[in-house]
């Protein structure tokens, strides 16, 4: 969208460019058939008017954004108290699927827009392991980038767990609808250029690199590679959450209180 009103722009300045070279340059044959000047004006006579030398010509216009927002400021997933006896002691263990609607809405028109992560609550050194959160059907690969920390909450030091997530169920509806609802599939990108349904494959299912290097959008099924514009989207975000092993907590869970843990991960949003 942004690149069409762009081009607009252009083809005005163009055509007022070329309106002005015809009004100040007449052609020679014009030239040749005009009535000679009057030897008053000819002679620079008081009262005779100056032909301008020149003519400027200023066009100018405004690109206005799409003005989207999510719905909601802020999404909660609230896991309930977890026993430590629960826990498994070599291997991790997950948590129930965790699911929030949301929804996406463009207030000035339909518009296209892309999602992507702008910060995590993820250490510094990431855990090199795959993720499968059998619940949920969501899993990332080992060492791709897809996976998020849970850490504690007294520190931010200590990795408590990993999770994943996902966009699921979304729909979109145009200004041109009459508020009929399409069902859209989710597909990636590294360069908000090229689309792919990659992120509806387990390889890639939890859609999102953690260091915002990837985007997201939706497109219709049978128009895969190219982002639909719509003055609404909306949809499930899923999370498939795991804890680590009592053996990998062995130092965390030294405390005689709750071991209160957190993990965060900030979504922007853009246009395309």
């Amino acid at each position: 969208m942004k690149h069409i009103q762009s081009s607009k722009i252009l083809l005005a300045l163009l055509a007022c460019a070329a309106g002005a070279a015809t009004v100040v340059s007449m052609p020679a044959a014009a030239q040749s058939s005009a009535p000679a000047a009057p030897a008053a004006a000819a002679a620079g006579a008081p009262g005779a008017a100056s032909a301008p030398s020149s003519l400027n010509v200023a066009v100018g216009g405004t690109i206005t954004p799409g003005s989207c927002k999510p719905t909601l400021a802020e999404i909660k997933f609230n896991e309930t108290k977890v026993n430590v006896d629960s826990l498994k002691d070599t291997a991790e263990t997950p948590l129930p699927p965790a699911v929030q609607s949301f929804s996406i809405t463009c207030e000035s028109g339909d518009a296209a827009i892309a999602l992507s992560v702008g910060g995590s609550s993820n250490l510094a050194v990431p855990d090199e392991n795959g993720l499968k959160h059998t619940a949920t059907g969501i899993v990332a690969e080992a060492k791709k980038g897809y996976i998020y920390d849970l850490v504690d909450q007294a520190t931010s030091k200590e990795r408590i767990g990993r999770y994943v997530f996902q966009f699921r169920n979304f729909r979109y509806t145009t200004t041109a609808a009459n508020g009929k609802s399409t069902k859209t599939v989710v597909v990636t990108s590294a360069d908000k250029a090229t689309w792919a349904t990659a992120a509806d494959t387990a390889t890639h299912a939890s859609q999102l690199k953690s260091d915002g290097s990837t985007f997201v959008t939706f497109a219709e099924s049978g128009q895969s590679t190219v982002p639909v514009a719509a003055k609404e989207f909306s949809g499930d975000i899923v999370i498939g959450a795991v804890i680590q092993s009592k053996t990998a907590l062995k130092e965390a869970l030294k405390i005689s209180s709750d071991l209160a843990f957190y993990g965060t991960t900030t979504l922007v949003l853009s246009y395309i």
